[in-house]
């Protein structure tokens, strides 16, 4: 061990400077990858509701273009022409309106919860959208 003053050696300015910016670039990059995935998430979640807040019964019988006759549930049994639809064809539209009514329950059941949780939604991803085009200037 030397007795003498120990000495410090500096780095060079530039290159200090270019890793405290690659940093501070990094930062910012996961920070707006974060807000982006939040969006998405939010967005997805809001646009899952999107449409359902009219019954299967009701959904379907507003399709004049596809649909003429429907059943004593509201589920369609003839097309446009006025064509019996099919076994296959029943079956899968029987699935879309339960899985229609289905979130339309959900939906409901949220909007029974708080009226105006969509609206909230809505400006969250505002906001959101707002602090992403802040953080992408």
């Amino acid at each position: 061990m030397a007795n003498g003053p120990s000495v410090w050696k500096l780095d060079d300015p530039k290159v200090l400077l270019a890793q405290r910016e690659e940093k501070q670039r990094l930062v910012k990059e996961n920070a707006i990858k974060k807000l982006k995935n939040q969006l998405s998430t939010k967005q997805k979640a809001l646009d899952k509701y999107k449409g359902f807040n009219a019954s299967a019964k009701e959904f379907f019988a507003a399709q004049t273009d596809k649909y003429s006759k429907f059943d004593e549930s509201g589920k369609p049994t003839h097309d446009q022409e006025g064509k019996e639809i099919s076994n296959k064809s029943v079956k899968a539209l029987a699935k879309t309106f339960d899985k229609h009514e289905s979130l339309h329950k959900e939906y409901l059941s949220k909007i029974a919860q708080d009226p105006d949780v969509f609206v909230k939604q809505q400006a969250e991803i505002e906001a959101l959208s707002k602090q992403l085009s802040e953080l992408s200037a």
